[in-house]
């Protein structure tokens, strides 16, 4: 629990550790903030290894679990946090547990079958396979249920570990959203020999394939629906997490210089804040100029502020912006984010 140490220490502590250990090891830090910018700083500070995602880990139980909006969760997706392996994760002992905080043990599957398919490597909380509740203390650390034999998640989190198994792309491979919409998000995990195309259904009805596919049948295929597991190439079931492997290897992504435009701001210093390594958190100290240099597939989530002269920080009372960068489609895309102060 890092942030109860002063800034620094830890890394005085692992230089020490480092030289006289006889073997390598790691520093796994718990940096308590959904703010990846705040993460990302005391990772760096502290020269951590490894760090808790809970950036990530609020977007998707807000986005799966709640009604905020889908491109939360792809804006998240940052490689590193200052430098840091990202440790996903759906909940642990201080937050509520996933089938409390989604409804139930269906809830908790879908949320389970978008984080494992994430960059990083994900940790799992004892008694998830039990779908165990507990919407708060002392609840969310309730006793694993040895006596109860094979939980009701067991079978689906078996499927989802061996495919992730099968396709090492999904613990080390680049990351690059290639649609995203208010229902369906397409994500691909590129390799160097393979990539995994995984794709979240919100909307109310099945959603085709096809439209998102790779060329020819995937290799290997992995349906989510609930408590379903299943192998359908076709069709992503209403509400289902949908994972395919094509032999097909990762062209390098584009880098696309993006300008931010904001017409009818106030006088003063304009900057953004936001999500992703672009923006690089909501905190003001955080904030950036533009234009910035993105990679192609990066979603930028974001506001603009403004510096007046005496010093002031003004935000734009609008909603947050979105942009997909270098998708091809239409007004949301490409390489300028503009928006109009206050709408």
């Amino acid at each position: 629990a890092v942030r109860h140490l002063a800034p620094g220490f830890v890394a005085g502590l692992g230089a020490e550790l480092r030289e006289r250990s006889p073997r390598p090891f790691g520093l796994l830090g718990e940096v308590f903030d959904g703010d990846g910018g705040a993460v990302a700083e005391r990772a760096r500070i502290d020269r951590l290894d490894a760090v808790f995602d809970f950036p990530l880990h609020y977007a998707l139980v807000e986005v799966l679990c709640g009604d905020r909006a889908l491109a939360h969760v792809p804006a998240n997706l940052p490689a590193t946090l200052g430098g840091a392996t990202p440790i996903t994760l759906v909940d642990n002992h201080d937050l509520p547990r996933i089938t409390s905080r989604c409804g139930g043990p269906e809830g908790a599957a879908r949320a389970l079958a978008v984080t494992l398919a994430m960059r990083g490597h994900p940790a799992l909380t004892w008694g998830t396979e039990h779908a165990l509740p507990g919407a708060g203390e002392p609840e969310n650390r309730a006793d694993q249920p040895w006596d109860r034999g094979e939980g009701i998640l067991a079978p689906s989190l078996r499927s989802m570990l061996a495919f992730r198994a099968r396709h090492p792309v999904l613990m080390d491979g680049a990351s690059r959203t290639v649609w995203l919409d208010d229902t369906t998000w397409a994500l691909r995990r590129e390799g160097a020999t393979e990539t995994v195309l995984v794709l979240v259904n919100r909307g109310t009805s099945p959603l085709d394939v096809a439209p998102h596919a790779l060329g020819g049948d995937p290799t290997d295929v992995l349906v989510v629906d609930g408590l379903s597991v299943g192998t359908d190439p076709d069709v992503v079931p209403a509400g289902g997490v949908w994972w395919g492997s094509w032999s097909v290897p990762a062209a390098a992504p584009a880098l696309v210089d993006v300008a931010l435009s904001v017409e009818g701001a106030p006088p003063g210093e304009l900057a953004w804040v936001g999500t992703t390594t672009a923006f690089e958190g909501w905190n003001p100290r955080y904030s950036v100029a533009a234009p910035r240099t993105v990679a192609e597939g990066t979603v930028l989530l974001g506001k603009a502020i403004v510096r007046t002269p005496e010093g002031a920080v003004v935000w734009d009372p609008g909603p947050d912006r979105v942009l997909v960068v270098g998708d091809g489609r239409g007004p949301r895309s490409g390489t300028v984010l503009r928006a109009r102060w206050g709408e």
